[in-house]
Order: C-alpha cells, then sequence, then structure tokens
C-alpha cells in the first residue's frame, strides 16, 4: 500500500538525523585524520541536511520551490561519487577547492566529469537515475514544466493563465513522487559517504592541512 506524503516527509526528515553520526564516523576513522577527501563528504552532508530542510517546509505550499531542490540534492550525490571514479581523490579534491571547474576534471578513463558522465556510470548501478536528473532539471531550469504548472483549462473552454500560482493543481501524488524520489537520493548518498568511510584506508593519504 502506498504511504501518503504526509508519513513520506516524516521518513524523510527522520534521515536528516543520520547525517551527523554519519559524519562522526568519518572523522573517527582510521586515527581521525582528517584528508582532502573528507572535506568532500563533509560539504555533501552539510549541504543535504540544508537542502533537506528547505524542501521539507517547501514541499507542503510551494511545489515549484521544492522540486527544485530535487535537482540540487541530486547534485551533491553526483558530485561526491566522483571521488570513486577520479585516479587521485585527494588531488581532484584540491583542484576542486582551487576552484578548478569541475566538468573540466577528468575521470579515471580520460572523460571529463559532465553531469551527463556522471549520470551515466551511475545509472548502470541505481537505475532509474537519469530519470530523476531529467525530472530535477525541468524544474530547476525555466522550462516547458513552468509553462504547464501555470496554465489551467478555462470554464466554458480554453485556456486560463495564472501569475502567482499555488499548489491547489498540485496533486498528492505529485508530492509524494517528489519526497520518494529525495528519500533515494539521501540514501544513495549516505550509502556513498559509509563506502568511502569503509574504504578510506586505501585512499592517498594526503592530510587537509
Amino acid at each position: 500500500m502506498s504511504l501518503n506524503w504526509q508519513v513520506a516527509l516524516e521518513q524523510l526528515e527522520a534521515r536528516l538525523k543520520q547525517h551527523p553520526g554519519i559524519g562522526l564516523e568519518l572523522q573517527k576513522a582510521h586515527d581521525g585524520d582528517l584528508f582532502f577527501p573528507d572535506l568532500w563528504a563533509i560539504a555533501a552532508l552539510n549541504r543535504s541536511m540544508s537542502v533537506l530542510r528547505g524542501f521539507s517546509q517547501s514541499i507542503k505550499d510551494n511545489y515549484l520551490s521544492a522540486a527544485h531542490l530535487v535537482r540540487l540534492h541530486l547534485d551533491s550525490f553526483l558530485r561526491f561519487s566522483a571521488v570513486f571514479l577520479v585516479a587521485d581523490p585527494t588531488e581532484f579534491i584540491r583542484r576542486v577547492m582551487g576552484g578548478e571547474q569541475f566538468n573540466k576534471i577528468q575521470s579515471a578513463e580520460g572523460k571529463q566529469m559532465r553531469d551527463s558522465y556522471l549520470v551515466d556510470k551511475l545509472e548502470a548501478y541505481y537505475p532509474g537515475l537519469r530519470q530523476i536528473y531529467d525530472y530535477g532539471c525541468g524544474y530547476v531550469h525555466l522550462s516547458d514544466t513552468h509553462v504547464f504548472h501555470c496554465l489551467e483549462a478555462a470554464v466554458g473552454g480554453g485556456i486560463q493563465i495564472s501569475i502567482g500560482c499555488t499548489d491547489e493543481r498540485v496533486t498528492d501524488d505529485m508530492r509524494l513522487n517528489a519526497i520518494e524520489t529525495m528519500i533515494f537520493i539521501t540514501d544513495r548518498l549516505l550509502d556513498e559517504v559509509r563506502r568511502y568511510t569503509a574504504e578510506k584506508s586505501r585512499f592517498p593519504k594526503a592530510p587537509a592541512s
């Protein structure tokens, strides 16, 4: 039986409580030494919490605002996962922190790490990721999606155009789908940080100092 969106939202909000513990495990791993990829993981966790809080508040009565946060949340997952796709994670994070454009950096197989590349690589492990990416881009960029949110059938035929669109035409299923998508992304991101923590010993040990 499908959850209603309020119950699903409670489940999403419960995941906020997992972030600090996962971050603490990361910081304690391998004698507490802090490395550059650790900073990437901590930044991803921090951003995840911020986005989840904003989404949780917006999804109740401001769907258009909440929906674009799906794409931002996916960005955190995609870009953190890049540490597993580069030859030297430490050098990779050094370059990012130095201001180098992310999509100009190459993966271990010599591919520029554009969003489309990251999605294609991760789609093999997480089927449906491409669909989530396309959905999110439809909201984060001004597009036909936003036009349709302003249109509705008028009484007697024709189309009524609204400025200052409300959530009157947003269905419970739309909210539930957005929340379940955020749960999926959150779980994948937290899994990737846990994976990094477990495999941290094989990463180049260059202290972040």
